[in-house]
């Protein structure tokens, strides 16, 4: 594992906006099936890090974007932001938590319990399926080892009342994005480690912008 936390981005104008204002946490819809024991998905609002070294990250930045912004651990504390926690399917944690949420007829956000709620974010399979990022099978679910994705998370805690249920993974509108976007995460220039793009002339989009992270800004050209 890395010292650093590193957010990726597909688009040069996503890492701009990003340090322009900070992070948007946009809202990550999630497979609830294996907790509540039919098909069930939740959404919340969140920035997603990771702690794979860079030299190892080549298939994440293929699957979640070219650009990347790091900073160090030491900058997460008091920012709310934590490991995501993986669960392996039959494991007694698994059993507990599929105990702890069950409901005679359905249950829902409501019904879950309040000390188990604020787990929910942080919460996945070490294996499970999420739309394809890979670009190789458009429109389709890929199955991946998300424990090896090393996440990390923010949420907000403002917007609990503001999380998506469904049957379905279609329960996010982009006005549930908009409503996300004045709770960013805040993030000083001074904090940043260091920037990757992809290409010398981004690289140089974005010194021109923002000369102070020229030192900091780092050309890691696509790989095959």
């Amino acid at each position: 594992k890395d010292y650093r936390l590193f957010h990726y981005t597909r688009q040069l104008d996503h890492l701009l906006g990003i340090l322009r204002g900070g992070f948007w946490p946009r809202y990550c819809v999630e497979d609830f099936t294996w907790m509540l024991g039919y098909q069930a998905f939740m959404a919340f609002p969140v920035v997603c890090f990771c702690d794979i070294p860079m030299p190892a990250a080549s298939d994440h930045r293929a699957r979640y974007g070219r650009y990347a912004l790091a900073v160090s651990k030491m900058w997460s504390i008091g920012r709310d932001i934590n490991p995501v926690w993986y669960v392996q399917a039959g494991s007694s944690i698994y059993f507990h938590f599929s105990q702890v949420v069950q409901h005679p007829v359905r249950a829902t956000l409501s019904t879950i319990p309040n000390p188990v709620k604020p787990l929910l974010p942080f919460l996945k399979q070490t294996v499970g399926a999420q739309p394809d990022r890979s670009g190789m099978h458009p429109g389709q679910c890929e199955v991946l080892p998300f424990e090896e994705e090393l996440e990390w998370r923010h949420t907000p805690r403002s917007l609990t009342d503001s999380w998506k249920f469904g049957c379905d993974r279609n329960i996010v509108t982009e006005a549930d994005h908009e409503l996300s976007k004045p709770h960013r995460l805040l993030l000083d220039h001074k904090d940043i480690d260091s920037v990757y793009v992809p290409t010398a002339a981004e690289r140089e989009d974005v010194i021109a912008e923002f000369p102070t992270l020229s030192a900091r800004v780092e050309v890691l050209p696509e790989t095959p």
